[in-house]
């Protein structure tokens, strides 16, 4: 997919300064990487004029403003509640870097519910979890370039699909039995073996230890409502509309030598989104930057617009000339694809989705054979050919100026083709005692009789016209019969055969070659044609001269023997 560029206008990036933060206190029920995270969440939805981003390796946090507004009592009390410490301070200018990495996280974390972070993608709507048709996506890269950004998107779009319990290898029996079972029934690893999933936000891999029907007490969420709000405050996930809507089931996995840990139905996958080609890019283009400018006012305090031309990036050079500047709305920047696309919109689904419910219905094989994914491409019938043989003048029993004669005529016949080709009637075997061999002096007159009354326009146009004569028809017999036995030349006229043009020898000038090589020396005898050469080396004896010798080969040769 190709990619799309949008500029800001220059932003007084000299004024602000980068700060970076250290989490001193972590609660003992969280751990580092979710109290980063949801710190810095916190302080970038409590400050509108401030950008941030956390560093979860280091258990630290970036934060990008104005040094005015870095200093104010309130932005200072709560770093003060969050037990956020005030480490460095340098100006924005010497670390752009770290800039363009905040304003990406900023912006993805105002963009949340209308915009959810998917991996390396942005997938529009807020209940896009529960969407079984296909959603758009962005992929979002931000640049600086000293005092202005850049955002580059990429358009997408991705189905989704949702972990089937027939994809675990799970039997019909197993399933029914854990769901008619009360809420204590769990599946093990020896119902469905080692499995792999992809678990979001980040699809990440990670192996399926158990499935359960209720959240395990030994995690940290004590009901659905807390875990349902962690996932709201730590990705800004909506994972149902209402708090009533419980999943089905919870899926509890491992990464790689970590503890266990539960997560619900919805932000499992089997695997990687699934890319639908040929979608417009247009829609998906228009709703982001709309989302961009409704959820982020201004940038650490500054006004700013993005510029409404879209510039397009190419794969190959251009050249200059050849460049097409786009009108200075924003609708007509983007180019006319080259074939149908699908027209999508962010996904808004009411319902909740599951395939736990529904299993009387599951496929055995996993695969949905009413998708239009899964559904086999029926292979086109083929073509069965309309052509027709041709028939030839001489088998129809039509007269001689009737249209069907005429188009027959009208058609391409072959320059190499034989002159005549008139289909032959199988001849009656001869009875036993007959005397059906003739003699050469016969069959060679019978021959050039035939071929005289060929040539002859009134028997041409017999032949044409189907009027043949039984004369011409014994000869034409004969000719058939015995052109295996005779020779070529005996059959056939020699007039009708083209002979090959012999090839033109290049004639040989009347020049004096010695006298032109002592006195013009090779410059003279560029002059002269190969023809001309060889013959005067040839009359000399000079045995390296031969019909193949190139001409400087030729012009070398007399200028060692004749030149001096």
């Amino acid at each position: 997919m190709d990619s799309y560029v949008f500029f800001t206008n220059v932003l007084p990036v000299n004024e602000w300064v980068c700060q970076r933060f250290k989490v001193n206190k972590i609660p003992t029920s969280a751990s580092a990487f979710s109290t980063t995270v949801l710190r810095t969440r916190e302080m970038v939805f409590s400050f509108p004029d401030i950008l941030a981003s956390p560093c979860c390796d280091t258990g630290q946090i970036l934060i990008v403003g104005k040094e005015a507004i870095l200093v104010q009592d309130k932005l200072v009390g709560k770093c003060e509640k969050l037990h956020l410490e005030r480490i460095t301070s340098t100006p924005a200018n010497e670390n752009l870097s770290s800039v363009a990495v905040c304003l990406k996280y900023t912006l993805m974390a105002r963009l949340s519910p209308l915009w959810n972070s998917v991996g390396k993608w942005l997938f529009a709507g807020k209940l896009f979890l529960h969407s079984k048709e296909p959603i758009m996506a962005v992929e979002l890269e931000i640049l600086t370039a000293g005092t202005y950004f850049e955002f580059i998107l990429k358009p997408q779009c991705f189905k989704l699909n949702l972990l089937r319990p027939s994809e675990l290898n799970l039997s019909k029996q197993a399933v029914l039995k854990f769901m008619e079972g009360d809420k204590d029934e769990v599946l093990y690893t020896e119902h469905f073996g080692d499995q792999r999933v992809k678990v979001l936000p980040n699809l990440t891999t990670a192996t399926l230890v158990s499935i359960t029907k209720k959240i395990p007490d030994n995690t940290v969420f004590k009901d659905w409502n807390e875990m349902r709000r962690y996932w709201k405050n730590m990705y800004g996930y909506r994972l149902t509309e209402d708090e009533g809507s419980e999943p089905v089931v919870y899926y509890n996995v491992r990464f790689r030598n970590s503890s266990v840990l539960t997560y619900p139905e919805w932000t499992i996958r089997p695997d990687d989104p699934q890319l639908v080609r040929r979608s417009d890019p247009k829609p998906c283009i228009v709703d982001f930057v709309k989302s961009v400018r409704l959820k982020m006012r201004t940038i650490c305090g500054s006004d700013y617009r993005i510029e409404p031309q879209v510039r397009r990036v190419q794969n190959a050079m251009v050249p200059a000339g050849d460049v097409q500047y786009a009108s200075s709305s924003l609708i007509p920047g983007f180019t006319k694809p080259n074939a149908p696309r699908k027209i999508l919109a962010p996904s808004n689904i009411p319902n909740m989705q599951t395939h736990w419910e529904n299993i009387n219905s599951e496929p055995c094989n996993g695969k949905d054979e009413n998708s239009p994914v899964n559904q086999e491409i029926k292979t086109p019938a083929k073509i069965k050919p309309t052509f027709k043989p041709v028939a030839r003048i001489s088998n129809l029993n039509v007269k001689k100026n009737s249209p069907v004669i005429k188009e027959l005529k009208a058609l391409t016949v072959p320059e190499f083709s034989q002159k005549s080709c008139i289909s032959l009637p199988k001849m009656p075997t001869p009875m036993k005692g007959e005397n059906n061999l003739q003699s050469s002096q016969s069959r060679r007159e019978d021959l050039n009789a035939s071929q005289k009354k060929c040539d002859s326009p009134l028997a041409t146009s017999k032949i044409e016209g189907t009027l043949q004569t039984p004369n011409s028809i014994a000869h034409l017999h004969t000719i058939a019969s015995h052109g295996k036995r005779e020779n070529t030349k005996e059959v056939l006229d020699k007039n009708s055969l083209h002979e090959p043009t012999p090839k033109k020898k290049r004639a040989l000038l009347d020049v004096n070659v010695e006298q032109i090589a002592r006195t013009e020396g090779i410059s003279g005898l560029m002059k002269v044609n190969s023809a001309s050469l060889l013959h005067f080396l040839r009359s000399k004896h000079v045995k390296e001269a031969k019909a193949k010798t190139k001409k400087e080969a030729l012009i070398n040769l007399v200028m060692q023997n004749f030149s001096g």
